[in-house]
């Protein structure tokens, strides 16, 4: 055929670290073992072809380099939802590259004594202040008939009910 596959790229929430060859996905529950035999996996299994695997925050910082013509050369692009994750890019090049391993923003401890973090840790950055964590944070905050009807709470929901002049939000 005329068409044929040049590469894979694979990208995907969570770390990367590439010296190790170990991966791990908080969110879709890879732990770094499991993790490094996926990557073995995919290595046998696309063993004719050329396979990327990339951070999912990495490419979003290079996306907005090149899609934004930015002309900062040092720059962080923080993204904040579920987790938080950052890249960085110093003199016009990524820290750590596509991996994002030398920019986990989201994973520094703040607290040593606070929540548990998704990552196994206590206190991290994405503990206290990710979106999966924000019910828990301001659910004595939250109004009454918010009740037991909800279990999340985002920040367009913080925004939208701060935007309306609600107190508990703004707080």
């Amino acid at each position: 055929p005329k068409e044929r596959i040049l590469g894979i790229c694979i990208v995907l929430e969570g770390m990367l670290d590439p010296e190790r060859r170990r991966l791990i996905s908080t969110p879709l529950g890879i732990s770094w073992e499991e993790g490094g035999q996926i990557l073995a996996g995919i290595e046998q299994l696309f063993r004719d072809q050329c396979v990327g695997i990339f951070v999912d925050t990495a490419c979003a910082g290079y996306g907005e380099m090149i899609t934004q013509h930015l002309e900062e050369r040092d720059f962080a692009y923080i993204n904040m939802g579920d987790g938080i994750g950052a890249s960085l890019v110093l003199h016009g090049k990524m820290l750590g590259g596509a991996s994002g391993a030398a920019t986990q923003l989201g994973h520094i401890c703040l607290d040593p004594d606070g929540p548990a973090c998704r990552c196994g840790g206590y206190g991290c950055f994405e503990a206290l202040s990710g979106e999966y964590a924000l019910y828990d944070r301001y659910r004595s905050k939250l109004p009454p008939e918010w009740g037991s009807t909800r279990t999340r709470l985002s920040y367009a929901d913080l925004a939208q009910h701060a935007d309306q002049g609600e107190q508990w939000a703004d707080e």
